[in-house]
């Protein structure tokens, strides 16, 4: 449960800077990898103290930063070819990828960021 209230808000900052970026005429998966990535460093922050309560330690942030890695991957890879080859509207293609990834992400960051 808490992993999705702060997911939700990783994915706020994620989209809002998203969404600045492609205002200002930025690709849609350039300005997604910037938010996300945005988003990841949010999520660290409060996923390891409140969802995993982990204390902070320099191997942990190294995994966690890997599945943040990875999931910033998976975003553009996703995203690239959701929006190119399936659905036309960016943010609808953004909020599936998100769905995608989020879950991917959780049972990484669960069984091994902070096991």
């Amino acid at each position: 449960m808490r992993y999705g209230l702060f997911g939700a808000l990783a994915t706020a900052v994620h989209y809002s800077l998203m969404a600045g970026l492609l205002a200002n005429g930025w690709f849609p998966v350039s300005a997604s990898t910037a938010g996300a990535a945005a988003g990841a460093l949010v999520a660290y922050a409060v996923n390891r103290k409140w969802t995993f309560d982990a204390s902070h330690s320099t191997q942990r942030m190294l995994r966690f930063l890997a599945v943040a890695a990875l999931g910033l991957l998976m975003n553009a890879i996703l995203l690239a070819t959701i929006h190119d080859g399936l659905i036309q509207s960016i943010m609808v293609a953004q909020i599936l990828t998100t769905g995608l990834v989020f879950v991917a992400t959780f049972l990484i960051n669960l069984k091994w960021s902070f096991a």
